[in-house]
């Protein structure tokens, strides 16, 4: 059972170093966005990045996994050195720890960011 638990987690992180080839360098791979509340519906947060290739990338599109969950990025070409962000916006409707994945399609291929959001219940957001 450890070894199945090892192999899977060893697959996870390698297929994300393979879809690194983007050309975009993001500030990491997964994020912690901490605690949000229950019921808010405009949590955003940003996700820097820069063009680290040598070529131009135009993101042609962003997947979040699910309707509670959104994504806003530049549609103009990023030219190599340039910097730049994609806005996620996270909709607090399952209270818990939630991980969502955002897949960023380019010009030059795949990344697949990791995200993990912790909604705390009605009860928790009116203690001090």
């Amino acid at each position: 059972m450890k070894c199945l638990v090892l192999l899977i987690i060893s697959l996870f992180y390698f297929s994300n170093l393979s879809h690194c080839q983007t050309g975009l360098q993001f500030d990491s791979l997964s994020y912690n966005f901490r605690k949000v509340e229950y019921g808010t519906s405009n949590n955003k947060r940003k996700l820097c990045f820069r063009n680290s290739s040598d070529k131009p990338v135009t993101i042609k599109r962003v997947r979040t996994g699910d309707g509670g969950t959104m994504a806003e990025w530049p549609k103009e070409i990023i030219q190599p050195g340039e910097s730049g962000e994609i806005t996620f916006i996270f909709n607090s409707k399952r209270i818990g720890p939630n991980w969502k994945t955002v897949t960023i399609q380019t010009n030059l291929g795949v990344t697949i960011l990791r995200c993990k959001v912790y909604v705390i219940p009605p009860s928790e957001k009116e203690s001090p």
